[in-house]
């Protein structure tokens, strides 16, 4: 099992601030990545790997807070990494498969 977890902070009208996490739990594998998106993202492969990641549960909306985003961290391979790009397979609007680039560092 491979989770992705996303922290994010609300502050009420005090001032005082709640962090929430979520978490996306799924299956992934590490992958051979498309070249196209490493030159985007001024990435290498050897550097940041692409994950195929398929969600545990098939509810997730596709291009919403749902699913993986840009910034979510991973642990892969005894490191932390963090979602760079997420591409998705959604030919419902719900996520069956995720293409995640993710590079290494988080918290």
């Amino acid at each position: 099992m491979s989770t992705f977890t996303r922290r994010s902070q609300s502050f009420d009208t005090d001032g005082n601030s709640t962090e929430s996490v979520t978490t996306i739990e799924g299956e992934a594998i590490q992958i051979s990545g498309k070249p196209a998106t490493y030159a985007r993202l001024g990435l290498s492969a050897s550097q940041a790997p692409t994950l195929l990641f398929t969600p545990e549960n098939y509810e997730l909306r596709a291009w919403s807070n749902e699913f993986v985003l840009p910034g979510d961290e991973i642990e892969w391979a005894g490191s932390t990494f963090i979602a760079r790009d997420v591409e998705t397979l959604a030919p419902d609007g719900y996520v069956v498969l995720g293409w995640i680039v993710v590079e290494r560092g988080g918290t």
